[in-house]
């Protein structure tokens, strides 16, 4: 259930800094940018977990960059069905 948790959230986030970071043009380099922000920040998340008596875990890591993943992709989608419906 925890796994879960770490992945809705990083969707979220990486939803919103995609759509933070987009301009007109290609997708990926924004696609890149985002999933590479906000992998950094949840390594940074679970590598500062130590100091705070918690246990860093590998899995978290790659449940957050799963969800930033899906989370941009989501952004993709969100953009492209906006720029379809407004002929844009």
């Amino acid at each position: 259930m925890k796994s879960l948790d770490h992945f809705l959230a990083y969707t979220v986030l990486g939803f919103f800094v995609f759509l933070s970071i987009y301009k007109k043009g290609s997708y990926f380099p924004s696609f890149l940018k985002a999933l590479i922000s906000c992998t950094l920040y949840g390594g940074a998340i679970e590598l500062l977990q130590k100091y705070t008596g918690r246990k860093p875990e590998i899995f978290d890591f790659l449940m957050d960059s799963a969800g930033a993943a899906c989370g941009s992709l989501l952004g993709i989608g969100a953009d492209w069905m906006i720029r379809k419906r407004t002929g844009r």
